[in-house]
């Protein structure tokens, strides 16, 4: 481990084999150079590809208040085997560790910050059949602590039905401080439809299955854009107030599209 003194703190010049566990970063007060101590703080690891990455384009995101970083000097940072699938060994990448207090004033300092290279490791099995960190650390790696990319569709858990609250309905997710507009997901009915939603900033009312609101009171929408039934789409019929199965049928110029019984999603 390198150290180069500047005006801020200690800057830290780190090599780690890619795959190996946990790291542990000395933080440092910016404002004086001393140990800094982070009682009463929330400690955030952010790794990024270049120091001008976008926030939501962070390879790793570790958040104490989840877990995966310790709130400790020197502070423990847990990776796992799915923050290692995004890295490529040779690669050095910039990181920092920024403390939140979380009492009034809510003052901000970055504690720690540096470059971390992940060299190639030898030995990638072992005769005993374990490898390295092969486990989530108990509230480490979660869905939660992983940035929420607008226009791509996460599904953290499989979403079962569309309200009435709870981790599997839609109008369950947190979306509060969580989500931003543009967040997409699947739902799956035992019907067989599976549901498209994409969130909106709004605050209209809920019209299941068109728009569903938030718990949480977010001022977001959850819009549907598509269904499908067993793989095929679905469209609308505003005369019955229901959907249809639409497929095509003949041979290629001579195709013809059929309209199916109507149906209620969901049932």
């Amino acid at each position: 481990m390198a150290a180069v003194a500047n005006d801020f703190s200690t800057f830290l010049e780190l090599v780690r084999y890619r795959g190996d566990g946990p790291i542990s970063i000395p933080l440092t007060n910016p404002d004086d150079g001393t140990d800094f101590t982070p009682t009463g703080c929330a400690l955030i690891f952010t790794l990024k590809a270049a120091e001008t990455d976008a926030d939501l384009d962070a390879l790793i995101q570790k958040v104490s208040t989840v877990g995966g970083i310790t709130v400790a000097n020197p502070s423990i940072v847990t990776l796992v085997p799915a923050d290692f699938a995004a890295l490529t060994a040779g690669v050095t990448y910039e990181f920092d560790i920024q403390a939140q207090l979380s009492a009034s004033p809510n003052t901000i300092r970055t504690v720690a910050r540096g470059t971390i290279k992940f060299a190639y490791d030898i030995t990638e099995e072992t005769t005993i059949s374990i490898a390295t960190t092969t486990t989530n650390p108990a509230a480490g790696y979660s869905w939660a602590n992983i940035p929420d990319k607008p226009n791509v569709v996460e599904t953290p858990v499989a979403i079962v039905g569309l309200t009435g609250g709870g981790a599997t309905k839609l109008d369950g997710i947190t979306v509060l401080a969580t989500l931003e507009a543009g967040a997409m997901r699947l739902v799956y009915l035992t019907s067989g439809d599976v549901l498209l939603y994409r969130l909106f900033s709004s605050s209209a009312a809920e019209a299941s299955p068109w728009i569903i609101a938030p718990d949480d009171g977010a001022a977001l929408r959850w819009r549907l854009q598509t269904a499908w039934r067993d793989g095929v789409p679905l469209i609308w019929n505003p005369t019955q107030s229901k959907f249809h199965q639409l497929s095509a049928l003949g041979a290629a110029g001579a195709e013809t599209l059929l309209l199916g019984t109507p149906i209620t999603l969901g049932v």
